[in-house]
């Protein structure tokens, strides 16, 4: 197991479900899955939460946000 220190957390601009993709793109990049690739979201809106699908080539990531577009499960 890796760990990651959060040192400072800042939101910039509204959180929407609009923007569901900016963060996905970060946040896979961060964890270097992607670079300049493509990929595509399925984003299931429930009452909580916003579950996704991330392909990416021939995988897919399942990642689970709050309302607040926080993820809070990656896989």
């Amino acid at each position: 197991g890796a760990g990651y220190v959060i040192r400072e957390v800042e939101r910039v601009g509204e959180v929407s479900k609009d923007n569901i993709n900016d963060v996905i793109k970060g946040f896979m990049r961060v964890k270097g899955i992607i670079k300049d690739e493509d990929f595509l979201l399925e984003i299931d809106d429930r009452e909580n939460y916003y579950y996704v699908k991330v392909f990416v080539g021939e995988r897919v990531y399942n990642v689970l946000m709050d309302r607040s577009l926080a993820i809070l499960s990656f896989d």
